[in-house]
């Protein structure tokens, strides 16, 4: 019962395999934080994460055959229409779904983006959607035009 953590004396939980997960071999570095982020999709993730309360969790670029995914956590239900935006087709062009999980133990709710294309296809979509997002925070970011007071 090593791996299985128990709810009551009639309900398990399967947990992981601890002792089986190995680090990554091509960390990337970002914000001279080494992640175990796949590389094809950093430009997304770095994005992702300039978002107020927004907070990545993993990535699988799906190995060039399957649709990559991101995990994340937001801190609070409306830190999550300004990134949501993004990849909905008719804001970026790109559509990847957005959906919601939680683990085998009901402890945590954790949300994931997925593209719906893979390989290249899947790679320069993230890339796009990074673009768009980065372009949106650095318009936030400036000062509004106006008149001066005084």
């Amino acid at each position: 019962m090593k791996h299985f953590t128990v709810f009551s004396e009639t309900r398990f939980a399967r947990t992981m395999f601890v002792d089986q997960i190995t680090p990554r071999e091509d960390p990337v570095e970002i914000d001279g934080v080494i992640n175990g982020v796949d590389k094809e999709l950093v430009n997304l993730v770095k994005a992702m994460n300039k978002f107020p309360g927004i907070r990545t969790i993993e990535s699988c670029a799906g190995h060039g055959n399957k649709p990559p995914a991101i995990w994340f956590q937001p801190d609070s239900i409306e830190d999550l229409p300004a990134l949501l935006y993004w990849f909905d087709r008719c804001h970026s062009g790109c559509y990847w779904p957005v959906r919601i999980y939680t683990d085998c133990s009901a402890d945590h709710v954790t949300w994931m983006v997925k593209a719906r294309v893979d390989g290249e296809e899947a790679y320069q979509e993230a890339d796009k959607i990074a673009e768009y997002m980065e372009r949106y925070i650095d318009e936030q970011s400036q000062p509004e035009e106006g008149c001066a007071i005084g």
